[in-house]
């Protein structure tokens, strides 16, 4: 059952004419990962678009995190600076992917913000 509704959710992310865009990623001390799809004309969160069991798409979530966990490892390895928020999003129609990085505190107790806001955030920008 959870390879096919793995199948589902590959197949829900890759529908072109469905999924004009969808962005991911924000860090600070702790990783948070979520994904903003656009079907049929509405921003939301993943889990909140696609009809999917709640168990595949919180394991899909943890993959997202355990991602920025290794990226923030190879940053720490390479003395490079590690991104307090990424937002990566590829337009399925242009075939275009952009990217924007952070470096100053995104959330925490010294902005007052919390990763929900900073998503919710996204999604009004991205509505806008």
């Amino acid at each position: 059952m959870r390879s096919r509704q793995m199948e589902t959710l590959q197949g829900a992310i890759s529908r072109k004419d469905e999924i004009p865009r969808n962005c991911c990623y924000i860090i600070d001390d702790a990783p948070f990962f979520q994904i903003i799809f656009n079907l049929n004309g509405e921003y939301d969160f993943v889990e909140l678009q696609l009809d999917l069991d709640r168990t595949l798409i919180m394991q899909f979530l943890k993959l997202g995190t355990g991602d920025l966990e290794k990226l923030k490892s190879a940053c720490i390895r390479s003395n490079m600076p590690i991104p307090t928020e990424m937002k990566m999003c590829y337009d399925v129609k242009t075939e275009k992917y952009n990217a924007q990085y952070k470096y100053e505190e995104v959330c925490s107790e010294k902005t007052g913000k919390n990763a929900g806001e900073v998503f919710t955030n996204w999604i009004k920008e991205l509505e806008g």
